[in-house]
């Protein structure tokens, strides 16, 4: 806060109750894990939708012990 909210009552600090503040930070601890959970598998999801689409575009080849490649080093 800047020097002049210090001075000046305001509607954040006239409200502010300490005991309901340490009430809600103490749930939103205890929901963390599960909104992790939550990313964890959103990123899952777009991990397996990115690699459907690429593997649409690959076309399967088989080789056999004996065929000759070309090997770019």
């Amino acid at each position: 806060m800047i020097p002049v909210e210090v001075r000046e009552p305001n509607p954040r600090r006239q409200h502010f109750q300490n005991d309901l503040n340490n009430k809600e930070q103490r749930a939103d601890l205890d929901i963390i894990q599960e909104i992790w959970d939550q990313a964890h598998i959103r990123e899952q999801v777009a991990k397996q939708r990115v690699a459907q689409k690429y593997n649409k575009k690959v076309r399967p080849r088989r080789f056999q012990e004996g065929d000759l490649v070309l090997r770019k080093i």
